[in-house]
């Protein structure tokens, strides 16, 4: 924290006001006034305090007490804040107290001074969204760490950073600060000037100087600067309160000088500048007092334009002599104007004219010279007549024109008098005024042209050329048109000199002097060009590409310590003659500063710099020598630098950043790699290593350059790997094999003579340019010969144990004490061959498999032989894997139909748990074994087809067939089973037969004879009995299979045979019923009644009806369906008178049918007796449903014979016959209790019978429904 040195100086001095001696009082107050800095007024007041306490610590206190007071009413505290701390001072005794409120009062002090230096600097700020920000802390600011570090923002906010690594942070604050305060004290009083787009630029630039000025600072130079900036702040306030102070009264265009002075402000940054300011100042007064002279032309006099020329190039030590003249004029001019008047007394001056001449002659006067002259036109103009007077008016103009200030020989002037010989009368009278015109433009070109400073030969030739328009200039228009060309040129010509030098460490002198006389080329380039031109709108086209030059030089000076890179940015803008090749230039720059900014960081251009030297290079030269680094790969880090600096663009510069410094720092690791090697790499390995990587290509990457590096240095093996040190790598595994047992003697030397062979120098060369490659080809080839050696070795050693292994290892081992390196291959090969072969032989389990194989590969000594016995080996593997796999697929086979069958698979199963050891012939025999268990299954299964299993089969015979497929004494060769299945066709084709017998049996003979036909030829069956045995003894011999026969015969049992019967069983019923009923005989008469009988007896005793009630079909003609129909039919053709007879007889034989049918009669109704229909009544009778039932018993459990099937069925149609003995209806009713029918009829229905089944009585309606 800075405190105020004024303050301070009040405080020294109040101190040394108390002490008492004398000679150090008088030698105090002799040094206060040429203190600067802080330090030294800290030091003063150290020593005054030290002699204070020497008087005694009362006095000290009573001092120091008056100081604090005096420093505190001096500050710019407000009263309240005063009054608070003086307080402090009240009943103050002790030193620790008078301590304690010092350093309160120092706080409060600068607190304020801060917290005001905070509110003018956000007041200036132009950012609004930063300065609500800053307003923002501000208003919660408490301490003086608060306003610090808002300052500390407003700095970084407006300057940036200071890229200044020497400095420390604090001091770069205290910096800042300062320039900060500077740019407050530059910036105009007046807002409408503070604002102003001109001068807030020059303001800028100031600042960026000043701030620029601190990236070179050496940090024991910190304390000067500071020091300086005081001075400097001191210095600019004085000289703004002057500006400040000015009046309107003060000087002439007060607003013109007030923006004039506040640009000079805004440039103001040193003492000549402060100082040409304050010349300005007073150069503006006296023009103020020139204007104010009592001429009689006023401030139009050419006299005062004159005096303002000789103002404006007077230098400050002249200035005394131009206040000195104005002093004196008014009296001269007094005293001229009386003289001037006493001509009117006179009475020479009736018109007034030669008043008027003499103070025109008065308002030109200014030296001694001019009032003399002036004083001898006055004596004659009293004296001479008006035609003298006329005549001498010529002489007085041309007087007048020799007075005018033109160069010296000027043509003008004889022009002009050249003019005034051509006058008239009349215009001469008036020509005095023109001049006087022309007098005052000549003062105002003088006083341009003498205003240039004349800084170098071009300012020289201008003035030259400026003059010597100036000597030909002879009106006012001329002379305007010049000093608008010299005014422009001077404007140019500054904007030319802000062009300064550039400023850089001593470090960067070399690059500095470079830079800089690419600036002073490209300025004197310019200026050259400049001094040269005399037409207006050339300098202004000039001032454009000037402009844009400055615009790219302030660009170019943003490169800091990287100065060496403008100059080529110069040079380049020197040969262009337009604007845009000039900003195309400046756009290069900031690209080409981002790429530096890349480089100078930790790991680039910092860490480079920090190991200086300590690379390898290929210069052979002295590094002074050479102007050009492109000539050589690696540099110096100077040479490096200059090549970043002086490269033509971005892109280059990138390069170099991401390329080539990775190269260098590879160089780094190499050289420290290079110095810590010790002598066990041999000088030509290194200095071949070396050379190779200072011989890298361009497109090198740092990982190839490093890879270099690895080569160099100790061995360093990471997980079984070698990564670096692989010189000493191949050294080790040469010495490996020189020290070990490794094939023929020949081996040895031949890694010996590689290994020597690395680092012998290249032909031509005098380094080995392939080291890398030798070193590398040689690991390689010698990591493959000691692999190969280990792996032969391990081979042997490991060798697969079979018979004669000890023997085989001894000749293995033999033939690797006589193999050549590039035999090693063919002996692992061998020895892997040799291996594979007695591994696969380790996959036949059995000795007696493999004993004659193992012989011959032990005698085996050739690749080719070895190969061809595991061939051999393979074949018998592949037989034994087959016959075990044809065992399991075998065995799999095997079905587990029956319990008979899974015991079988299980046994096999069982066998097959201890195959992997048995030997393939007691394989192959189970495998026998296993498929002719199959043949048995397979025959057994085929027995069973054409005989039926065992729940279905009644043949006897195929018990046998079974039976011995059962037994393996039996059936113990295929062509012992395949015996037994002809037995089984044999059997088959008797089993159809007596199928086929059995159906002519029961139903061409026992069911016919029950009621014989007897008009068929003989036969006693009816013909559809007869079509229908044809057709299923043809079926029957058709098929090929036990079950389609019995489902066949099934078929004709439940249907033909149980249709026949029935049929038959109901028209005996029927006949027995009507002719024994006398009930039924009376009531009709005989022929109606016969008629009916014959009906009856002839559906059944007619072997062949061509009556169209009738169907003829096998499978539906002579059944109940068919029956009830034709009765139907019969009935209805009978009835169609509805007599009382008819009707009677119909009734009593549907009744009839009921009973012995006991199905629903037919009622006569057509329209009702289709097939479905008639099927459906049939269905309901508990005949049909007892049929129906006894049928899927038999189907679903087979516990009927096939001979008890037709006995059931038989018994059950004629069992219910209606006889002498009872009815159908009674008959039924006792099954219920039948042995064979009980079961099967009784139910939950009225009657106890199946429930649902209709039981017809001789009655209109059935029973147990």
């Amino acid at each position: 924290m800075v405190k105020d040195i004024n303050l301070e100086k009040i405080e020294a001095k109040k101190l040394i006001e108390n002490i008492k001696n004398s000679t150090k009082k008088a030698e105090f107050e002799k040094k206060l006034p040429f203190i600067k800095g802080i330090n030294d007024i800290e030091l003063l007041i150290s020593d005054v305090e030290k002699d204070l306490k020497k008087q005694s610590i009362n006095d000290y206190i009573s001092a120091k007490k008056k100081a604090l007071i005096a420093k505190t009413n001096a500050s710019t505290l407000n009263k309240e804040e005063k009054k608070k701390l003086l307080e402090l001072f009240k009943d103050l005794k002790t030193t620790s107290t008078l301590f304690d409120n010092e350093i309160i009062i120092n706080y409060e002090i600068l607190k304020d001074a801060l917290k005001k230096q905070a509110a003018n600097r956000i007041e200036l700020l132009e950012n609004d969204n930063f300065k609500k920000n800053i307003k923002n802390s501000f208003g919660k600011a408490k301490t003086i760490k608060d306003y610090y570090d808002i300052l500390i923002r407003i700095n970084e906010h407006e300057f940036g950073k200071i890229n200044n690594p020497k400095i420390d942070s604090k001091d770069k604050t205290d910096l800042l600060n300062k320039i900060g305060q500077i740019k407050t004290i530059i910036t105009p009083s007046d807002n409408a000037l503070a604002n102003d787009s001109g001068i807030k630029m020059i303001i800028n630039e100031t600042i960026l100087d000043l701030k620029n000025s601190l990236d070179y600072l050496e940090k024991n130079e910190v304390q000067n600067k500071k020091s300086e900036l005081n001075e400097l702040i001191k210095k600019l306030t004085e000289l703004k309160k002057e500006i400040d102070d000015l009046k309107n009264t003060d000087v002439l265009e007060y607003s013109k000088t007030r923006k004039e002075l506040a640009k000079k402000l805004a440039k103001s940054k040193d003492d000549q500048s402060i100082e040409d300011t304050k010349l300005y100042i007073k150069k503006a007064k006296l023009k103020k007092k020139a204007s104010e002279l009592p001429y009689p032309n006023g401030v139009d006099s050419v006299a005062i334009y004159e005096i303002n020329s000789r103002i404006d190039s007077t230098k400050k030590d002249n200035l005394k002599s131009i206040e000195d003249l104005i002093s004196k004029l008014p009296k001269k001019i007094n005293e001229a104007k009386e003289l001037i008047a006493q001509i009117n007394e006179s009475g020479k001056d009736i018109n007034g004219q030669r008043t008027k001449d003499l103070n025109n002659q008065l308002s030109r006067s200014v030296d001694d010279k001019d009032f003399d002259k002036l004083k001898e036109n006055i004596q004659k103009a009293k004296n001479q007549s008006d035609d003298d007077y006329k005549k001498d008016l010529v002489r007085r103009l041309k007087d007048q024109v020799n007075s005018l200030h033109y160069p010296k020989d000027a043509r003008a002037k004889e022009n002009l008098k050249a003019q005034i010989d051509k006058l008239s009368d009349e215009e001469l009278e008036t020509f005095g005024h023109t001049i006087d015109e022309i007098a005052k433009n000549v003062e105002s070109v003088k006083s341009s042209i003498e205003s240039i400073p004349k800084r170098n030969k071009d300012d020289e030739r201008a003035v030259d050329e400026f003059n010597k328009i100036f000597s030909t200039a002879d009106n006012v228009k001329k002379l305007k048109d010049l000093k608008k060309l010299v005014d422009n040129y001077n404007d140019i010509a500054n904007r030319l000199n802000s062009f300064t030098l550039y400023n850089a460490p001593e470090i960067y002198q070399e690059d500095l002097v470079t830079a800089n006389n690419a600036l002073n080329e490209l300025k004197s380039s310019l200026w050259s060009k400049l001094s040269m031109l005399t037409r207006f709108n050339s300098q202004q086209d000039l001032r454009k590409l000037i402009d844009a030059d400055y615009e790219l030089y302030k660009e170019t000076k943003k490169l800091n310590g990287d100065i060496l890179v403008a100059a080529q940015f110069l040079n380049e803008a020197k040969s262009k003659a337009n604007v845009q090749d000039v900003s195309i230039i400046k756009n290069k720059i900031q690209p080409y500063k981002n790429q530096l900014n890349r480089f100078w960081t930790a790991d680039k251009g910092d860490y480079l710099r920090q190991n200086i030297n300590q690379w390898f290079t290929l210069i052979s030269e002295d590094e002074s020598n050479i102007t050009n680094p492109d000539q050589y790969r690696f540099l110096s880090y100077k040479l490096l630098l200059k090549k970043l600096r002086t490269r033509q663009n971005a892109e280059q510069v990138k390069k170099i950043v991401d390329d080539e410094v990775e190269q260098y720092k590879a160089l780094i690791e190499f050289k420290r790699v290079y110095d810590n090697t010790n002598s066990s790499i041999p000088e030509n390995v290194k200095k071949s290593l070396k050379a190779k990587i200072l011989n890298v290509p361009e497109n090198a990457t740092k990982v190839d350059m490093d890879l270099i590096t690895k080569y160099l240095g100790q061995r360093v093996e990471t997980n079984n790997k070698v990564i670096s040190g692989f010189y000493l790598d191949a050294k080790q595994l040469l010495d490996f094999v020189l020290n070990n047992n490794s094939g023929k003697e020949s081996n040895k030397a031949h890694f010996q003579s590689l290994f020597n062979d690395i680092g012998v120098a290249t032909s031509g060369q005098n380094y080995d340019t392939e080291i890398t490659a030798k070193i590398d080809n040689f690991r390689k080839e010698i990591n493959t010969f000691i692999s190969k050696l280990k792996e032969v070795k391990e081979k042997i050693k490991n060798l697969t144990n079979i018979v004669t292994t000890a023997d085989k290892k001894v000749i293995f081992e033999n033939e690797l004490a006589k193999a050549d390196y590039k035999d090693f291959d063919n002996l692992i090969n061998i020895i892997n061959k040799y291996n594979e072969a007695a591994k696969l032989l380790d996959q036949i389990k059995h000795r007696n498999d493999k004993t004659n194989l193992i012989g011959q590969l032990s005698s085996a000594s050739t690749l080719e032989q070895i190969l061809e016995i595991t061939k051999k080996i393979e074949k018998r593997v592949k037989e034994i894997a087959e016959a075990k796999q044809k065992l399991k697929d075998t065995v799999n086979k095997i079905p587990e139909k029956d319990n008979v069958s899974k015991d079988i698979k299980n046994k096999y199963k069982e066998r097959l748990k201890n195959i992997d050891n048995a030997e393939l012939s007691e394989i192959n025999k189970i495998i026998e074994e296993s498929e002719l268990e199959i043949k048995r299954s397979q025959t057994r299964d085929y027995v069973d087809n054409l005989l039926g299993d065992s729940t279905k089969s009644e043949n006897k015979k195929r018990g046998e067939l079974i039976t011995k497929l059962l037994d393996p004494n039996k059936s113990s060769t295929f062509a012992t089973i395949d015996e037994l299945k002809k037995e089984a066709d044999e059997e088959f084709e008797k089993y159809k037969k007596s199928v086929i017998d059995r159906a002519h049996k029961e139903l061409l003979e026992n069911v016919a004879s029950y009621l014989p036909s007897t008009s068929g030829g003989g036969k006693i069956w009816v013909e559809n009995e007869d079509s229908y045995y044809m057709w299923y003894k043809d079926e029957i011999n058709k098929k090929t299979n036990f079950n389609d026969i019995d489902n066949l015969e099934n078929s004709f049992i439940f249907g033909r045979y149980a249709d026949s019967i029935r049929v038959r069983a109901i028209i005996n019923s029927m006949l027995y019923h009507l002719q024994n009923s006398s009930y039924i005989k009376n009531r009709h008469s005989k022929e109606l009644f016969n008629k009916y009988i014959t009906f009856i007896k002839s559906y059944v005793e007619s072997y062949a009806l061509n009556d169209d009630s009738r169907n003829r079909d096998k499978d539906h003609g002579f059944t109940l369906n068919d029956f009830w129909r034709s009765l139907n039919l019969f009935i209805h053709n009978n009835n169609s008178t509805n007599s009382l007879n008819d009707q009677n007889i119909k009734d009593d034989i549907r009744k009839t049918f009921s009973l012995v049918a006991q199905v629903m009669a037919p009622k006569g109704d057509i329209h009702n007796a289709g097939d479905t229909t008639v099927s459906n009544i049939i269905e309901k009778s508990i005949i049909s449903k007892t049929l129906a039932k006894f049928k899927k018993n038999y189907l679903d459990h087979h516990q009927y014979k096939k001979e008890e099937v037709f006995m059931f069925i038989r018994k059950l149609f004629t069992s219910t016959v209606t006889d002498q003995r009872s009815t159908t209806y009674q008959k039924i009713l006792e099954l219920k209790n039948d042995d064979h029918f009980g079961n099967i009829i009784k139910g939950d229905g009225k009657k106890g019978l199946l429930k649902d089944a209709e039981l017809w009585n001789f009655a209109d309606k059935p029973e147990n429904v």
